[in-house]
């Protein structure tokens, strides 16, 4: 079972806590019960996975079926943001935990 670094960002902190280590049955368990959170809140709730090398996805969410994806590989200088429904947000976390993200998660991203 592999485990990645888990962390929540409450609605209105200025930080994120890291958690710890978490499995993908895990991750998906919390963006199901993630706050929806308003529209313009400056530091909306968010939970996100940091994989070895700093590569990192975080997950807002702003419907009910609606997630905001921020992904970030720092080695590779990639950056990518989008907006997709949960199912499409299980595809994208289930390939970042399989180091996969880039032919699954990027074509459905912006440039960040």
């Amino acid at each position: 079972m592999k485990y990645l670094k888990l962390y929540v960002q409450p609605e209105g902190a200025d930080t994120a806590a890291m958690l710890g280590d978490a499995t993908l049955g895990t991750v998906k368990l919390l963006l199901k019960v993630l706050k929806v959170s308003p529209p313009g809140s400056e530091a909306p709730a968010s939970i996100g996975v940091v994989a070895p090398g700093g590569r990192f996805m975080e997950f807002t969410r702003i419907a009910e079926d609606r997630y905001v994806v921020k992904y970030k590989d720092p080695e590779r200088g990639i950056s990518a943001i989008g907006s997709m429904p949960l199912s499409r947000v299980f595809e994208c976390l289930e390939s970042f935990f399989q180091g996969k993200e880039r032919s699954v998660c990027l074509p459905l991203m912006e440039k960040w």
